[in-house]
């Protein structure tokens, strides 16, 4: 588990040793101002929020609530899950204001007394919508309508998928994954066995999510005058007829409760996780074949694809920052399918 909370000076908290040395400082060359007036006693200063600073500009502000139960200005919505959400878009050229991001996590509060601690999911978690917060905190466009996150919606998530990578990238992880006691670093033996775990139950994992995706297109490929459905009874035939039926393997989600797709913004869309893993899986590929982590290569992201919102199409973004179109392999690779065009 992974302390989260500052408790004492020999304290990891994952903002500041994560995200602020690795994904800030030294890849896009931000700096971290010192924490604000914060708006809840739950957004603590381990969490807090940042002004991000590179040169001679303001990027933005940037607040981490640990837990959705604290008050939040964007929490209009039940839910369950973590989340980022942009209050203002960059458009400082207009009005003179930078981005405003906040990401709100769902990590277990601790007991009284007790260090928040959280699985290495959860600090997955925290990644990925860092990379949210990233794109949206890098835009650098005129109209906030075309500026950081404002993508298509098979776009959006490539910036969150690909900074997952980083939490269990050499450097980043020895940086973090220490002893909540002893402050002493991972054993190697663990960290093999944690590694090893990712591809567990691969082909359930990938299946449940073409499933899922399978029947997002076949409800929104339907003809406006088709007649009414019964949602098992349509789910089952569009399962059969895409060859995704599996009594083993249902659908990620079922169509009575798959919000993603029915007034949650992924309609027809949902397809966009695997097409954004595609995609965060070359380009974490192309950063390992060309240096890694360095301020170089974050720079080139930066400046070719994060910082360049809805302004081009993602396609040409894209193929303008890796030099070519991108390729399945690596994400087969990931998936623990072995694919002869990865050449390590």
């Amino acid at each position: 588990m992974i302390e989260t909370h500052p408790k004492g000076s020999k304290a990891r908290i994952l903002l500041s040793s994560v995200f602020g040395p690795y994904a800030q400082d030294d890849t896009y060359g931000s700096r971290t101002i010192n924490p604000m007036e914060l708006y809840h006693n739950q957004v603590t200063r381990g969490q807090g929020s940042f002004s991000l600073r590179s040169f001679h500009r303001s990027w933005g502000i940037l607040m981490i609530q640990g837990n959705i139960s604290a008050p939040c200005a964007v929490l209009d919505f039940p839910t369950r899950e973590a989340f980022a959400r942009e209050l203002t878009t960059h458009h400082y050229d207009i009005v003179g204001i930078s981005s405003i991001i906040v990401n709100v996590g769902n990590f277990t509060k601790p007991a009284a007394g007790q260090p928040a601690l959280i699985s290495f999911d959860d600090v997955t978690t925290m990644f990925h919508e860092f990379g949210h917060a990233l794109h949206g905190l890098f835009g650098n466009e005129q109209y906030p309508s075309l500026s950081g996150a404002n993508t298509a919606r098979d776009f959006v998530e490539f910036p969150s998928q690909f900074n997952e990578h980083w939490a269990s990238y050499p450097e980043v992880f020895a940086n973090y994954a220490k002893h909540w006691q002893t402050g002493e670093a991972m054993p190697a033996e663990l960290q093999a066995k944690l590694k090893a775990t990712k591809n567990f139950n691969g082909g359930h994992a990938l299946t449940e999510v073409l499933a899922a995706a399978e029947v997002d297109l076949q409800w929104h490929t339907l003809p406006p005058d088709a007649e009414l459905q019964h949602p098992a009874n349509f789910e089952a035939e569009a399962l059969k007829t895409k060859g995704v039926a599996n009594a083993l393997v249902p659908p990620r989600y079922r169509s009575t409760y798959f919000s993603h797709i029915f007034g949650g913004g992924y309609a027809a869309g949902y397809y966009a996780y695997l097409w954004a893993e595609m995609l965060d899986a070359d380009a974490y590929h192309w950063f390992e074949q060309n240096g890694g982590l360095t301020r170089a290569n974050g720079d080139r992201l930066r400046q070719m694809v994060l910082s360049r919102g809805n302004t081009a199409d993602p396609a040409t973004l894209y193929r303008e920052w890796a030099g070519r179109d991108p390729v399945i392999g690596p994400m087969l690779q990931e998936r623990g399918i072995p694919d002869s065009s990865v050449v390590a």
